[in-house]
């Protein structure tokens, strides 16, 4: 029987991830335990309302059990994580870009269910080490569909959740999200220097070409791409020391 997991507040302040799990619980009581389990990643960041507690859950795996909380933490759920078939890991975000599943494989297996998804946009985060939850399971497919807030990050986020559940039989048919699919292989970060803002028409997915100013610094001198990249989940304060990630387009 494959064995799937709904992973859910891997961020504690993204409440979309529990919304989908009470949602699948009520509609589908009897796969809970039977096919189905649900995780919740970090529990006491939700509870205390941070994303985090010392660092970002989705930045530490494999782990280390002498580190940090969230690193303890990365260190007990790698292996319940690497026991499943598929992990399906549920997100929001704040930069801006939206109908986004993201990957840390793009084998066989991994393109059959984007194949079933038909996403909008599929992100390969082709990058080492790879330190996120999902880089720890056989099949591992993150939904970003969104900002936390909005309904439609929750009704696409259902969707897709769904679709994947009816491809391995455990409930009914049901619709996939039926777009061409583009695919974007993510193969850096991009540095921001602190209090660094991105130029206004800067948009996540329209390319930066080599010798384009796409930021500047706080004394406002220009931040210069050194090469053609598409921006992904790219924002101005998404992240700490970086404006979000450097891609390029990956044939289907």
């Amino acid at each position: 029987m494959t064995k799937i997991l709904l992973n859910i507040l891997t961020h504690g302040d993204e409440l979309v991830g529990l919304k989908i799990a009470d949602k699948i619980k009520q509609r589908h009581p009897t796969i809970i335990g039977s096919g189905l389990d649900i995780q919740i990643a970090n529990e006491r960041a939700y509870r205390e309302g941070k994303r985090y507690i010392d660092k970002d859950l989705n930045r530490v795996f494999p782990g280390n059990s002498g580190g940090s909380y969230e690193e303890k933490r990365a260190y007990e759920l790698k292996s319940v994580i690497a026991s499943y078939n598929l992990v399906i890991d549920i997100h929001s975000t704040k930069s801006g870009s939206k109908d986004v599943v993201i990957v840390t494989k793009f084998d066989g297996a991994t393109k059959d269910l984007l194949r079933v998804l038909l996403p909008r946009r599929v992100l390969f985060m082709n990058m080492k080490p790879d330190s996120s939850l999902i880089s720890c399971a056989k099949i591992g497919i993150a939904f970003e569909m969104g900002r936390d807030e909005n309904p439609e990050t929750f009704q696409k986020t259902i969707q897709g959740v769904e679709a994947l559940l009816a491809h391995f039989k455990l409930i009914s048919p049901k619709p996939n999200f039926g777009y061409p699919t583009e695919c974007f292989e993510v193969f850096a970060s991009v540095p921001r220097p602190s209090g660094a803002i991105l130029e206004p028409n800067i948009k996540n997915f329209l390319p930066i070409k080599k010798g384009e100013i796409f930021a500047r610094k706080t004394d406002g001198n220009p931040i210069v791409a050194d090469s053609d990249f598409y921006p992904v989940i790219f924002g101005s304060n998404n992240y700490e020391t970086i404006f979000g990630f450097a891609a390029r387009i990956l044939p289907v």
